[in-house]
């Protein structure tokens, strides 16, 4: 599968356009849940893929990881949500599903070595990893 293919499908647009059918009751409202769920993968593909000091298209979690931005708390929320996952019809959880979890991990190591240790750096571009 290319990467390319998922974030188009993993969204804000295609979320915010689920929400606007669930207003319109056009969508049941039990496909907020699955909104939610996209919205959450686009805010942490936002995350993992940060590469500007500036704030881009209103979009807080693409700007570089700093202790202010909220890159961390929403770490915490989706390893939450990929350790609770689980996979209806299948023998085993997909490898993507620790994958996410030692990547967050990773990348929050990252952050904390780097930020502690190098007082002169205030924040981290995650695309360059």
């Amino acid at each position: 599968m290319k990467v390319k293919l998922a974030a188009q499908v993993l969204s804000h647009s295609v979320a915010a356009g689920m929400y606007a059918k669930i207003s319109q009751e056009e969508l049941s409202s039990e496909a907020v849940t699955t909104a939610n769920v996209i919205a959450n993968m686009d805010k942490l593909f936002d995350c993992v893929n940060a590469c500007t000091p500036d704030l881009r298209r209103g979009k807080p979690y693409s700007t570089n990881m700093t202790n202010n931005t909220p890159h961390l708390t929403h770490f915490t929320l989706m390893k939450i949500f990929f350790k609770e996952m689980t996979f209806l019809g299948c023998k085993q959880a997909p490898p993507s599903q620790e994958g996410w979890i030692w990547s967050i991990n990773g990348i929050e190591r990252i952050w904390r070595n780097l930020s502690s240790k190098h007082k002169s750096i205030k924040s981290l571009e995650t695309r360059r990893l």
